[in-house]
Formats: structure tokens, sequence, C-alpha cells
């Protein structure tokens, strides 16, 4: 008894000193990628292993009775012995018996590494707190140190087992540790800055790196950045989240555009779709007016440049579609002309270039054909000439004065225009007759009968003029006129003259209006019609005119 006394002392400080450190040695490879390598191993899913040091006797349940005494808790088995340097497998759980015979407690090194019981004994597994830190003992029981895999995530515990938390460097690489332990991946919020644990790895990425579709930068310790990055001449945008800005971006209240796909960020003219923009040497959208050369561009307040009419500070402009060049003087839209001036704007209203007169519409068009202009009308031709003098339109005749004014309800020397300013042919104005030319006939004079009258006695001579023909009847005796037509040596007699009220127009009758006079003592008259019936010059004198 008095060897075995000396024998559990012995134990008891040696259990004492192991249970006072944590332990001191790394047990082989373990980087967590050889953890992970042997994580199917027979070693870890097959039963504990026999310790080296301890030997246990079998992995059948151990039988027997549990003794106390002064120092300690020792198992007496069915046969009266006690197990020693053994594990014992008793009621289902696992027990550490020194060369004492006495049972462990607390952490208990084996060849095949540490394990921890706990006051009653048994061997723990899982999470363990000791002293404000935490301790992973695997499904062995055996304490875990390097990386190792909990479920679904990675940990890393010390050399002592003591798992880490916070930011952890292996070799080259970063990984970051929660507070429970677990390895971050994806991103992680750290101090009041954001990083990027690759998925599955958990190494912390630096530089581009793409999440999903989304490119991001991180700096050299890894923090995401945001805003304006510089590298080489290139400037890249990285908005609030983080992502790499692509196409339109809006900074400070300016417009920026960065290449889709690259994220470089572009100067000068650049296309987006079917729109051209232009941003200056820091990348700013321009709007507004912009010359380049000498050439004149207009950019819209989206930024768009300006293809074909654009209104800018109260004018109106043209640029060349496609181009976008501002275009001045004459221009062809359509199949309209509009004229700009040497600043570009539309012009309006009258335009003279040399001794030529143009007028262009509230819309800018320049007129062609009739153009009312307040109360007087012009002519304008194909090409937006104003015309001046006579000019036939649609086969009538009109006269325009030396200001392109039309001329209405007024003699231009021979010929008359009417209210609408078309020449009159053919008919009466006031007391004087026009022909089928429009000029003038002078010394005729309308005179008007009363029907069934006669003419005899009346005038010596009168002539008039129909369908082209001027005719002319004198009398030769009372009651009778001899007729013949202008330019012809035919002569007929006219036995009489009546106003019958009826129209004839066949080759034995002439239908005139009115009766023209060649004496100024003769009365005028108006809107008569006469019909004389034409006999042959040799035909017998008493041949009677027809009673119609």
């Amino acid at each position: 008894m008095k060897n075995r006394r000396i024998k559990l002392a012995a134990l008891s400080l040696t259990a004492a000193m192991i249970m006072s450190t944590v332990p001191a040695q790394v047990f082989g490879d373990t980087t967590k990628e050889a953890v992970e390598k042997d994580a199917g191993s027979s070693q870890e899913a097959g039963d504990l292993p026999v310790p080296a040091a301890l030997s246990e006797t079998r992995a059948a349940e151990t039988k027997g009775t549990w003794v106390k005494d002064s120092k300690g808790w020792w198992f007496k088995k069915s046969d009266g012995s006690w197990p020693v340097n053994s594990w014992e497998y008793i009621n289902g759980e696992w027990y550490v018996f020194d060369k004492n015979g006495y049972m462990r407690t607390g952490w208990v090194l084996t060849t095949g590494g540490w394990y921890y019981c706990d006051a009653s004994g048994v061997r723990l597994r899982g999470w363990l707190r000791r002293s404000n830190n935490w301790y992973y003992l695997n499904s062995k029981g055996v304490l875990q140190t390097g990386w190792f895999k909990d479920g679904s995530a990675w940990y890393f515990s010390n050399s002592n087992g003591i798992m880490q938390t916070g930011w952890l460097k292996q070799g080259t690489t970063w990984y970051y540790l929660k507070g429970n332990g677990a390895m971050a991946e994806g991103w992680e919020k750290v101090g009041g800055a954001w990083y990027y644990l690759t998925p599955g790895s958990g190494s912390m990425k630096t530089g581009w790196f793409m999440d999903g579709s989304t490119w991001y930068y991180a700096n050299g310790s890894g923090a995401m950045q945001t805003g304006w990055l510089k590298q080489g001449n290139t400037w890249y945008y990285l908005k609030g989240s983080g992502a790499m800005a692509e196409g339109w971006a809006k900074v400070g209240g300016t417009w920026y555009y960065l290449t889709p796909g690259s994220g470089a960020m572009k100067t000068g003219w650049l296309k987006d779709g079917e729109t051209w923009y232009y941003t200056d040497g820091s990348g700013a959208m321009k709007t507004g007016w912009l010359k380049q050369g000498n050439t004149w561009y207009y950019l819209q307040g989206s930024g768009a440049m300006a293809e074909g009419w654009a209104k800018a500070g109260g004018s109106w402009y043209y640029f060349a579609p496609g181009s976008g060049a501002m275009k001045t003087g004459w221009i062809k839209d359509g199949g309209t002309w509009y004229y700009t001036d040497g600043s570009g704007a539309m012009q309006t209203g009258w335009l003279k270039q040399g001794n030529t007169w143009y007028y262009l519409q509230g819309s800018g068009a320049m007129a062609v054909g009739w153009t009312d202009v307040g109360n007087t009308r012009y002519y304008m031709d194909q090409n937006g000439v104003m015309l001046t003098g006579w000019i036939l339109v649609d086969n009538t005749w009109y006269y325009l004065h030396a200001s392109g004014a039309l001329q209405t309800s007024r003699w231009v020397g021979d010929y008359y225009l009417t209210e609408d300013g078309s020449m009159a042919v053919s008919q009466w104005i006031e007391e004087t007759y026009v022909g089928k030319d429009g000029k003038r006939i002078p010394g005729y004079t309308e005179y008007e009968l009363e029907q069934e009258s006669t003419l005899a006695g009346t005038v010596k001579e009168v002539t008039w003029s129909d369908s082209g023909q001027q005719y002319t009847a004198q009398f030769l005796v009372l009651d009778q006129m001899a007729g013949f037509r202008s330019g012809d040596t035919v002569v007929a007699e006219i036995k009489e003259i009546q106003l019958t009220g009826e129209d004839y127009e066949d080759g034995s009758r002439i239908e005139a209006t009115g009766v023209l006079k060649v004496s100024p003592e003769t009365p005028e008259y108006s809107q008569s019609e006469i019909y004389m019936e034409l006999t042959p010059a040799d035909a017998p004198e008493e041949t009677p005119v027809s009673e119609e």
C-alpha cells in the first residue's frame, strides 16, 4: 500500500502539471489543405485508436464497480482487478486510467494526442471552453490544431489548440476568422472596411476580382476600394458598394462614361448605342456648345450630340446628321430649303442676297410659289427667288410691282388686273373692252339696244369682236347695214339687227356681247345681245332678214 500511495502521489503531481498546461506541439501537417485531404481517412472514421503509451484492454464495455478512496476514483473490475494505463469503455463512455489505476480528469496526453476528460472522467468531444478559450475535440476526442472543419465551416486552432479569431496569415495568404472562429467566406466587414475572402478557400483577395458578374478592387491590405482609382494612365470608378462602374455614372453632380466590360473611363468623343457624346480631359460629360477646329457642335442637356434641328438659346440651328457639325448658309432638309446665318441661327422673314430677294417663313422654310406677307401677296419661283413684272402662272398672267407685290384692280399699260390680280381677257372693264390677249381695244365703247328695236338711223358704223374675229357693220340705206369680217373680202348685207333674247351660234348668225361705237356722241349702254343674220354679197337686196 505504501508503494501504491507513492505512485498515486506521483501521478497526482504529473496530472496537475499536465492539466496546468495546453499541448505545446503540433502533430503532423495541420494546414487547411492537409486536413481537408485526410478528412475521410480511417483514422477519423474508425474506432478510437489504442495509444502506444496507454493500452486499451478491449473495445468491449468493461464491467465492474466504481470505487472512491482518498486519492480519487478507480474502477474495480468483475474479476477484482483494476485498469492501469488504459482507456476503458464503461457505461457508454470512455475513461482513462493512469499507471496507478486512478481515473484521469482534465487534459490527458497520449501518443495519439491530447484529450480532455471532464470532472466525472468522461472523455469529451466537440467544442470545449476553458479559461475563456475555445478548443475543439474531434469525433475521437483528440484536440485539434491547425485547420479543421466542423459541419460546413472551417476553423483554425493554434499549436496549443486554442481556436483563433481575427486575421490569420499563413505563408503569403491572409484569412479572416469571425468572432465564432468560423473562417469568413465572401464579403466580410472588419473595422469599418470590407474585405473579400474567396469562397471555399477563404483566402483574402487583393487587386481586381469578380464577384458574380461584377468587378471590385481591393488594395494591398485587402480593403475594398470606392471612388476614383487610377492604374497606369487609366481611371476607374468604384461605386459606394465597391462595384466597378460601367456605362454612365454620376459623380459629384457630373456624368462620366466608363467602358462596359473594362470600366476604363472614356474621354473625347464616344458612342453609346446610336448616340454620340463628348467628355473632356477629366472625363466629365459636356453639354452646350463645343468647338473643335473650325467646327461647332451642340450637346444637349442629356449630353447627346445634336443632329438635325436643335433649339439653343431661343434660336434654331441645324446639325448635319451623322457628324453633328453645325451648318451655315443654305441648307436642304428633306425637300425644303432653309437659311442659317454665320452664327448658325436659322433665319426667318425677308432675305436679300446680291440683288435677289427670298422669303423665309416662320418655320424657316424658304417660300415657293404664292406667298402672303401681311396683306401683300408675292410670288417666288421654284428656287425661292422673288419675281417682279409680268409672270404666267397656270396659263394666267399676273403683274408684280418692282417691290414684288402683286398688283390688283388697276391698269398696267393697256392691260387690266382684276381683283385677284389675274389679267382680264375678253371682257368689259367699265367702258373699255379688252381682247382675248388682254389688251384694250382703243375707241370701243359699249352700246345697248332695247329688245325688238332696230339700229335704223342710230349710228353710221358699229364694230365688235367675237370668237377672236372682228366684225364691222355699216348702214347702206335706212334699216339696212352691210357687214363684213375683218381681213376678209366677203361682204354680207344685214337687213336688220334685232334683240331677240336668244342665243345663236350656227353658221348663219353671229352672237356678240353689246354693240361698239366709234362716235363719242353715241349714248353708252351695256349688257345687251345682238344677233345678225348674214347674207352673201351677191344675194338680191330684197332678201329679207329672218323673222327670228
